[in-house]
């Protein structure tokens, strides 16, 4: 895989007609120790923000940490339920992560990955999610 990426983020819930976000950017990947690391922008012309992505990927761990006017680190681990701080302008938000499948198909110049998990918090149940992401070669 080369350096120079174009990374598609798409997260939804299952069972609804419509995805809840869809995000498009340029980007870089690198590949060390056993890991992908994939690193992209969001901007939000709307609201006029920018927000760092920043995926680490491995076997049975995908962590997602965003930093800009909204912040979060999300842990999708097979092995242990995780828990997120979801910081935005109004305050914060803690949800409790439990990765049901992490899906990972490498080719030589695209990268597939699937997260199903559930969030929930103060030990309700808040939705079931997926989220799927496509990490090819900008080429």
């Amino acid at each position: 895989m080369v350096k120079d990426v174009i990374i598609t983020v798409k997260g939804f819930q299952p069972g609804t007609p419509e995805e809840s976000i869809k995000v498009e950017a340029l980007g870089s990947y690198h590949y060390r120790n056993g890991k992908h690391y994939i690193q992209y922008e969001e901007i939000s012309e709307e609201e006029n923000t920018r927000t760092r992505n920043t995926l680490k990927v491995s076997l049975n761990q995908v962590d997602m940490m965003k930093k800009g006017t909204e912040k979060a680190s999300m842990t999708f681990c097979l092995k242990e339920q995780t828990r997120m701080t979801y910081q935005t302008p109004y305050g914060f938000l803690d949800f409790d992560i439990n990765t049901h499948q992490i899906k990972i198909q490498e080719m030589e110049h695209e990268i597939l990955i699937e997260l199903f998990y559930s969030l929930s918090s103060d030990n309700n149940w808040v939705s079931d999610n997926l989220i799927k992401i496509k990490v090819r070669a900008n080429a």
